[in-house]
């Protein structure tokens, strides 16, 4: 009995062996297989976190992009609104001026200097003369004959004269309200004054 004995011993302890061997190996590839699935894990952990990170910056740079826009549209609006009042203010203190000097005796010499204008570049027959309200005396001494009508006209606020004749669909503005109009949209339109 005892080399039976024996023999089981030596049984049980190959199969102890074995069975530690194997649990040894299934051990170590557990252990790779864990080992590989945490690598691919934190690889993907990295891919996520850079492409979060990514996102995040490219989201914040388009944001900063579109606030410095609208920052740049903001102040361009500001400096144009105060450009704009600067110039109205200016302009308003011109008009001023020439509407007081339209109250001197100079101004009957402009208006005879418009009529010479008109009448140096077509006749004045059959022709329309507008001018202000109290301008209409002035103007009817300057112009008479020919079938020339002097009218008073709401769109001459300043001075001046608008020659119109119908028959040939000729008008010349020669009023102070045009010429500062024009002068207010070539001053407008400078590069200076653009942003």
């Amino acid at each position: 009995m005892s080399e039976n004995t024996a023999k089981l011993s030596k049984l049980r302890k190959e199969i102890e062996s074995c069975a530690e061997s194997e649990a040894t190996a299934i051990i170590e590839a557990a252990q790779k297989s864990a080992d590989e699935a945490i690598a691919c894990e934190e690889k993907q952990v990295r891919r996520t976190y850079k492409d979060n990170t990514r996102k995040t910056v490219e989201k914040f740079r388009a944001e900063e992009r579109r606030r410095v826009s609208e920052v740049r549209f903001s102040e361009g609006r500001r400096v144009l609104l105060h450009r704009s009042g600067l110039v109205d203010e200016f302009f308003s203190r011109v008009e001023a001026e020439l509407k007081a000097e339209t109250e001197k005796e100079s101004y009957k010499d402009y208006l005879a200097r418009s009529v010479d204008e008109a009448k140096a570049h077509f006749s004045l027959e059959n022709a329309q003369v507008y001018c202000r309200e109290q301008d209409i005396a002035v103007v009817g001494g300057l112009v008479s004959g020919n079938g020339v009508q002097v009218l008073a006209s709401d769109s001459i606020a300043i001075g001046g004269i608008i020659v119109k004749i119908a028959g040939k669909g000729i008008i010349m503005d020669l009023s102070l309200d045009a010429a500062l109009e024009n002068e207010r949209e070539k001053f407008s339109a400078s590069e200076e004054m653009q942003l």
